[in-house]
């Protein structure tokens, strides 16, 4: 358990947000590149959630994206060499597992700000 900037976190947290949002676009500009890497969703995403860059020594995240109807499962988050990641950019399969369980619950539910066992999600 931890908090950023305001947010309270915990280990395996998963943050979905829409890249439409004003925010997110404009933190992919260049206007934004202070914040975020132009062109980085996740990163633009990141500082809009938790008000502060991406350091991908400090983040340990993997990240997935749904575009034109399909997933795409890689991010920069994804690339550091460390404990919890190789220097793969694509999301873990274990990953993977757990973010289509969650979204298949969201689906189906609506609700958000649900917690869910990570245990459950890979039965």
């Amino acid at each position: 358990d931890w908090w950023l900037n305001g947010k309270h976190c915990k280990s395996a947290y998963m943050v979905i947000q829409g890249t439409s949002c004003d925010d997110v676009k404009r933190y992919m500009s260049n206007e934004g590149s202070e914040r975020a890497a132009p062109g980085q969703v996740h990163g633009a995403v990141y500082w809009n959630v938790f008000g502060e860059r991406a350091e991908v020594n400090k983040v340990i995240g993997e990240g997935f994206a749904y575009r034109n109807g399909e997933f795409q499962w890689n991010s920069f988050l994804n690339r550091s060499n460390d404990a919890y990641h190789d220097s793969v950019r694509e999301i873990s399969s274990l990953g993977r597992i757990c973010v289509e369980s969650i979204l298949k619950d969201w689906k189906e539910t609506s609700e958000i700000g649900k917690t869910f066992s990570v245990a459950r999600l890979l039965c």
